[in-house]
């Protein structure tokens, strides 16, 4: 079925993100599926998931903040950065200064440089780190610049795991794409000279959307059953944050040919509106302002 829109999935644990939008493409009947942004398995939370033609939008609703509540465990460390992982090191965290340890979380806002844990999909030499781990080669982890918008609610108790005194702590993140909150757990522990790693993680924005917008696999099959899915399914488009161009009848003839259409708009991806008002689809201008189409939507 030829099905175009997009759907705000709540993703449970357990679940790998690409298994969830396999599962909600089924459900609903579409042909293709394409997700806005990996939540590892043990994690849960927004998931944008778009189908048909609408998979053509992700890289761009992939640009959107993320939002997310963490909890992490200070005084253990592990292979991949949390709880799934082996445990590491451990450090005593029983003198551990609280105003200090929220001092030092706070202090992580703005822009950084973080490696990704090894055990992740961030591919080094045409090989996803995770297949280095699991072979037990050593590798040099890139780092990356990423963007901590905000940290917030932070909480702080005394806690146990596994027989190990930890520290629980949890807080708010506002965070630009292609951050590995696992590794700000990890870097928290090691900027207070002690251990960390993230112990769960709720992904509760993406972009526009909340956990108010999100459903639940179970609800989405409900809603289908019930004949009531388009009720769910919404356009993408406007959430793209991309600015349009306006063809006349002329022009986008010659968009819709694959001609070169002449504009004085900057360089940049546009959204093409055809005369008739219809969103065909996404191009790009180059320096030369020549505005060529690079993804339709019909």
């Amino acid at each position: 079925m030829d099905i175009n829109g997009a759907i705000v999935l709540y993703k449970e644990k357990g679940i790998s993100s690409f298994s969830a939008a396999s599962r909600v493409r089924k459900i609903v009947g579409a042909n293709k599926a394409g997700h806005t942004g990996t939540l590892d398995p043990m994690a849960e939370g927004i998931l944008v998931i778009c189908f048909g033609k609408h998979t053509r939008l992700t890289e761009y609703l992939l640009q959107d903040e993320k939002a997310y509540r963490v909890t992490m465990f200070l005084g253990i460390s592990t292979d991949t950065f949390d709880l799934e992982g082996n445990i590491q090191g451990y450090s005593d965290v029983r003198q551990i200064n609280e105003n200090k340890l929220i001092e030092t979380i706070e202090g992580f806002k703005g822009i950084i440089e973080q490696k990704p844990p090894v055990y992740s999909a961030i591919k080094v030499e045409g090989r996803k780190l995770y297949d280095y781990a699991r072979k037990g080669i050593e590798v040099e982890v890139p780092s990356r610049t990423v963007y901590i918008h905000d940290i917030t609610n932070i909480n702080i108790s005394n806690g146990e795991y596994m027989g190990y005194l930890i520290k629980n702590v949890s807080f708010d993140v506002k965070c630009s794409k292609g951050t590995y909150i696992r590794s700000l757990c990890n870097d928290i522990g090691t900027a207070m000279n002690s251990h960390g790693a993230m112990a769960d993680l709720i992904r509760t924005g993406n972009g526009r959307f909340g956990l108010n917008d999100a459903v639940r696999i179970d609800e989405i099959q409900k809603y289908v059953s019930e004949g009531r899915v388009n009720e769910i399914i919404f356009d993408p488009i406007p959430y793209c944050g991309l600015k349009s161009i306006i063809l006349n009848e002329d022009d986008s003839k010659k968009y819709l040919n694959g001609l070169n259409v002449l504009t004085e708009k900057e360089s940049s991806d546009y959204l093409a509106v055809l005369s008739d008002g219809t969103t065909a689809g996404i191009g790009k201008v180059d320096k030369d302002g020549n505005f060529r189409s690079r993804k339709r939507l019909i």
